[in-house]
């Protein structure tokens, strides 16, 4: 991911400001619609275990992943059955994505990244409640596939 994030870094920084701004706006927006306890549950099943940090990185590895596998694992999250390999469990996240904006925003302008984060409007993370549980069954039923891949496999 440490390539694709420069690329895409170096990719932003020859657009216009509003297009750099615009892209972290459809960023965010991605993020926060992510973020929701069926997802969360599979982020802690492929990668053995999940804080909300994890989560957020989780979720910038999904958003890289491109629109087919964002959208197909938002809609059935044991689609990441298909996506990852039992060798890349463990290692499920790309925090760097969540700032390739702000830094392509900095070299196009030489405006410091909390400006950057000034100009750009915050989304907030919708409530979610929690419907598993870290101990017993419950991961295992909810998620069987994911859970036989990368829990018992």
């Amino acid at each position: 991911p440490y390539e694709q994030i420069e690329i895409l870094t170096e990719i932003l920084s020859g657009r216009s400001e509003d297009d750099i701004l615009a892209f972290q706006e459809i960023f965010q927006r991605l993020h926060s619609t992510s973020y929701t306890s069926d997802l969360w549950a599979a982020a802690y099943i492929v990668n053995g275990g999940c804080s909300d940090d994890g989560f957020d990185y989780f979720r910038g590895w999904l958003i890289a992943q491109g629109k087919e596998t964002y959208y197909n694992t938002l809609e059935n999250p044991e689609y990441l059955v298909r996506v990852i390999s039992t060798e890349e469990a463990g290692e499920i996240e790309c925090e760097e994505i969540m700032s390739a904006a702000g830094q392509a925003y900095e070299a196009k302008t030489g405006i410091d990244y909390e400006t950057f984060l000034e100009k750009t409007s915050s989304i907030a993370y919708p409530e979610i409640s929690m419907d598993w549980q870290e101990d017993g069954d419950s991961l295992k039923n909810k998620y069987p596939k994911l859970w036989k891949k990368f829990f018992e496999g």
